[in-house]
């Protein structure tokens, strides 16, 4: 446009520098990536600036009329609107109204006007901006805490294993020899390049088969969650699982085998109590052994003896 028409179109060839600064990039990011709430937020806006212009027009127009001179136009409710948009976000209806106040009017008009101007500052100029004004900072918080993991991942994380420093740290050589050395991400994309630039027939075992994986767009040959200094690791923490169960295992036991004890231990204690509550209920006197008394058996003579057909 600036060789077509006016020179003055090349100067927005200076917002380039947006694209060259990440601190600038993420400033136009926060303005354009919460775009759609910044949108209905301002057409909330207009709405409500829409609501105040009917007022206004409806009884303060002649005020607006007489402000013609310097650019205050109230004719229509176009022009009204346009005015109180225009003066209303710069420095609002009160100091406007206070400049062309007519002498002729009552205490009621001034309590109207003054309603009129309190709700418009409190509506537009402290909520409305404030509101605009948050939406930005907002998305400026989540880049900040978005750029901030990021870099907390690049620094604390294995790109190809995708292992935490914190695990190379107490085993192996540490985190920066890994990632310089076991699973560096360079040696990978090394790799991948020799693989490009070399021809299939001249493919090893490995290149070949890492090379097919490439072609449907498979990663599974990366060791994710694998490294070779952390065998051990795995190897510890199996060891320590085993100990673990086993010593779980034996306080399972040790806990049924006490309630067993102390189960018998009760129904020995009620057997006693029982035997001695059924010894007290048979023996009154409290005696130990039970007394019994010997019936002798009654002998008769033969003369006493009744007669019987046999003895004929």
């Amino acid at each position: 446009m600036g060789t077509i028409f006016y020179g003055y179109f090349f100067a927005f060839h200076l917002l380039h520098l947006i694209e060259n600064n990440q601190l600038l990039s993420r400033v136009s990011l926060a303005i354009t990536r919460n775009g759609r709430s910044l949108l209905w937020v301002a057409l909330l806006g207009l709405v409500v600036f829409y609501i105040f212009t009917l007022f206004g027009f409806a009884f303060y127009r002649e005020v607006f009329n007489e402000g013609v001179a310097k650019g205050y136009y109230c004719r229509t409710v176009y022009e009204c609107y346009v005015t109180i948009l225009h003066r209303g976000l710069i420095v609002g209806t009160y100091e406007f109204f206070e400049e062309h106040v007519p002498e002729d009017k009552d205490f009621a008009w001034h309590a109207g006007k003054m309603v009129y101007d309190v709700t418009f500052f409190i509506i537009i100029t402290t909520i409305g901006l404030n509101i605009i004004f948050g939406i930005i900072v907002d998305t400026f918080s989540e880049l900040r805490d978005s750029k901030w993991q990021i870099e907390k991942d690049m620094t604390t994380t294995c790109f190809i294993c995708s292992r935490n420093s914190y695990d190379f740290e107490h085993h192996g050589r540490g985190f920066e020899h890994h990632v310089k050395h076991e699973h560096n991400q360079w040696a990978y994309l090394f790799f991948f390049i020799h693989l490009n630039e070399t021809r299939s027939n001249n493919y090893n075992a490995l290149e070949l088969f890492v090379a097919r994986l490439l072609k449907m767009d498979n990663y599974d040959f990366f060791p994710l969650n694998r490294a070779l200094s952390l065998e051990n690791e795995d190897d510890d923490k199996e060891q320590m699982l085993d100990t673990l169960m086993t010593q779980v295992s034996y306080l399972v036991n040790r806990m049924k085998l006490d309630e067993t004890i102390k189960q018998r231990e009760e129904d020995k204690k009620h057997q006693e109590e029982w035997k001695v509550k059924n010894q007290v209920a048979f023996d009154p006197y409290g005696s130990s052994k039970s007394k019994t008394t010997k019936v002798k058996p009654r002998v008769t003579s033969p003369k006493q003896r009744p007669q019987t057909p046999h003895d004929d």
